[in-house]
């Protein structure tokens, strides 16, 4: 029996027999219908550490601009400034629901008088991540992360001799700590403060690889933007070009509108590229992007030397034309 209810526990000594071929077993399922069909459960997809600590990433700058109602998840990785102590550090709570409940053990949400309650953390801090800082609340497994230690054992540390005391320098000992966290954001506090809904521990490897993946795709972004600005001067050179030449020219037209439509296939793929955590391709979108522009490129100079061409061709005939009106004079 547990916390009131019957309920049946394993080992590693026990053994599972299946079907066995004995009266009880027959008994059973010769019993009376209809049975109850067994529900297959679908396996979810297993999410690995690293996807785990980076889905998402935001800096608490963004976090503080964003919609207090939303309703998304993000993680951060920020170190621990200060813990408000003036706030009560555990609570009572339904043993079924995890919810807090009053001094009479009467929860609120199951409407009944809990026999049971169980006493869970919850520590308010104020985190940094270098861009700002926040509030942020961590409850029950997320908070003894944090603090290092089990609640019962900071409970049965109070009960000594300045126990009180002892308590509040052991949870001191988080404050400078650095961790990473999946949060979102509160919407019963009038002021911005986050939730802590997983805690990490910090892996300074990936967080590294994380940030050089970081500072390379904002390269590339750069190079890429480059890129586009020395394809757009090219267009500008060739419009001047066609503009002083005499007549219309379909087919450098023609030339010309299929280079800006590469050129702007080009411009679609600098937008919104999401480097995968981790991922070692990290080159294929500049590749690509390099090689529309480079084709348009090429374009240019084609159009170039076509219109040069038939300048050359009109003055030659413009020239023959003189001659042949001379000589009949």
């Amino acid at each position: 029996m547990y916390q009131g209810n019957y309920q049946l526990n394993s080992t590693n000594a026990t053994q599972i027999h299946i079907n066995l071929p004995i009266p009880e077993i027959e008994g059973f399922k010769q019993g009376p219908e209809p049975r109850t069909p067994i529900k297959q459960l679908e396996a979810k997809p297993h999410e690995t550490l690293e996807q785990a600590m980076f889905k998402n990433r935001k800096k608490i700058q963004d976090i503080l601009q964003m919609d207090p109602q939303t309703k998304d998840m993000f993680t951060i990785s920020a170190t621990i400034m200060s813990i408000h102590l003036d706030k009560k550090w555990h609570y009572n709570s339904c043993d079924a629901c995890k919810k807090k409940i009053d001094e009479t053990f009467y929860c609120t949400n199951c409407e009944v008088v809990v026999k049971y309650p169980k006493t869970r953390y919850l520590l308010t801090v104020d985190i940094d991540d270098g861009t700002a800082c926040i509030p942020m609340a961590l409850f029950d497994k997320e908070a003894e992360i944090v603090v290092g230690s089990p609640i019962h054992k900071l409970l049965e540390l109070q009960k000594n001799d300045n126990g009180k005391d002892n308590v509040l320098d052991r949870l001191q000992h988080c404050v400078g700590k650095q961790f990473a966290f999946k949060v979102k954001q509160s919407t019963r506090s009038e002021t911005t403060e986050l939730i802590c809904q997983k805690t990490f521990h910090i892996d300074y490897q990936l967080e590294k690889s994380y940030k050089e993946l970081q500072g390379a795709e904002v390269e590339q972004n750069v190079a890429k933007k480059q890129l586009m600005d020395k394809a757009s001067d090219t267009i500008q050179v060739e419009t001047s070009l066609l503009d002083n030449a005499t007549g219309s020219k379909p087919e450098v037209e023609s030339d010309l509108l299929e280079k800006r439509l590469l050129l702007d296939k080009a411009s679609d793929t600098t937008t919104g590229v999401e480097t995968p955590l981790l991922d070692n391709a990290t080159g294929t979108n500049t590749e690509v992007a390099r090689h529309l522009l480079d084709n348009a490129s090429k374009k240019d100079t084609r159009v170039e030397r076509t219109a040069r061409k038939r300048n050359r061709n009109e003055m030659e005939t413009d020239k023959e034309t003189t001659t042949t009106v001379n000589r009949e004079n």
